[in-house]
């Protein structure tokens, strides 16, 4: 499945620029993401509304300054939490990067890093300031492993490799979305590609969904299982503990090892035979288990 990708990358006049083009350059040559930019100083929160209500996205990376937990837009405004939020989930996107210093940061009781995931949107925001070689080298990393089909979590954690060695390597944090919104917005991404007349790819997303809830209920049944074994495990395994008491007592109880253990070696040849015997049920049990499964 192709990743579409908004990009925002404000450029604030008062402000350092940021190596907005060379991360421009390096996600152009990552393949399998289709990508729009909204760059410059004259990004604002009309264009960022147009592009997230006129086409559904899969990702949102925003490259630029932050202050207090916002985002900062050229004309001096900035922008609050939940009307990332409401936008980008009416956009379908499911996870937001924020490549902003202090974005995890809350004003009052909420941030990016409370409204976005109870919203359905997974996050990666930064708890402090970050260089922004460090926040370039993070964000090409996760988007080409997200590209190559790994998870969040595990692109993540490649993102957070790739810059390991500098002192930011700890600065940006993973924030998964609510499991309930999370739900809500899959279905809201399907209905933004019928929407906007992509219908094949609304039939690929509703599959995925589907094919999501029923490794769910595999995990479900298996844990189950687990729980709850046939009667057949319960039979193997009550077998291999009597028949490990059995060798115990023939050692342990006096009238049986007189009888036994005279000579010593039969008795212990009738225990180590015993004993097997109780492993040979014990993994009876472990086998028919996992055929359950």
């Amino acid at each position: 499945m192709t990743l579409r990708l908004l990009i925002v990358a404000p450029e604030i006049p008062s402000m350092p620029r940021l190596a907005q083009v060379d991360e421009l350059t390096r996600l152009a040559d990552v393949p399998g993401i289709v990508r729009v930019s909204l760059v410059g100083p004259l990004v604002t929160e009309q264009r960022i509304q147009a592009q997230l209500r006129n086409n559904s996205w899969n990702l949102l990376l925003w490259s630029g300054h932050g202050a207090d937990g916002r985002l900062l837009l050229p004309d001096g405004s900035t922008v609050e939490p939940r009307w990332l939020a409401s936008e980008a989930r009416r956009a379908g996107v499911n996870t937001a990067i924020l490549a902003v210093c202090d974005s995890a940061k809350r004003r009052g009781l909420e941030g990016f890093a409370d409204v976005l995931p109870a919203a359905g949107i997974n996050l990666v925001a930064m708890t402090v300031t970050i260089k922004d070689v460090a926040a370039v080298d993070y964000d090409v990393a996760l988007l080409h492993a997200l590209a190559n089909g790994e998870t969040l979590r595990e692109a993540h954690r490649i993102g957070i490799e790739a810059i390991q060695s500098t002192p930011d390597a700890g600065t940006p944090q993973l924030y998964m979305a609510d499991a309930a919104a999370s739900l809500k917005a899959k279905v809201a991404q399907i209905d933004a590609s019928i929407t906007n007349g992509d219908n094949a790819e609304a039939l690929q997303l509703a599959r995925q969904f589907v094919a999501g809830l029923e490794d769910h209920e595999v995990r479900i049944s298996a844990i189950e299982r687990q729980t709850f074994p046939s009667w057949q495990v319960r039979a193997w395994q009550l077998a291999a503990i009597i028949i490990a008491s059995a060798a115990l007592a023939l050692f342990f109880v006096s009238d049986t090892r007189a009888i036994i253990y005279r000579p010593i070696w039969v008795g212990a040849i009738i225990d180590v035979a015993l004993i097997g015997w109780a492993v040979l049920m014990w993994r009876m049990a472990i086998t028919t288990r996992e055929r359950d499964k």
